[in-house]
């Protein structure tokens, strides 16, 4: 799938640092040490995230300025959906009066 790639080394002029240097480097931040007042303030975080409004999908919308259809529909329900995929005509042969040469092979009626 296209890996691995020299995008790092293009656009730093150095090679990539493995998983394992960054994880140190990250593990090593003071945010990230097994302190008490870490633990106090993860504790506070997870108490007050139930509390915190939700983000706002309505205002969202509003902000992307893309069209909705005035009354949405299931695909079901849309009479324009059903017309334009549903089958009116049985299939016809791509050359009139051939379907009755086909080969033996090719003929799923069987």
């Amino acid at each position: 799938m296209g890996a691995p790639t020299t995008d790092v080394l293009d656009v730093t002029g150095r090679p990539p640092e493995d998983f394992e240097t960054i994880s140190r480097r990250y593990a090593a931040l003071p945010g990230n040490q097994r302190t008490f007042s870490n633990w106090l303030r993860t504790v506070a975080q997870l108490l007050i995230t139930p509390r915190s409004p939700g983000f706002n999908f309505d205002r969202y919308d509003r902000e992307l300025r893309r069209p909705f259809p005035s009354e949405p529909q299931f695909t079901r329900q849309s009479k324009v959906w059903q017309r334009k995929h549903t089958i009116t005509e049985a299939a016809k042969p791509a050359m009139p009066g051939r379907d009755s040469a086909r080969p033996a092979a090719i003929s799923r009626a069987q």
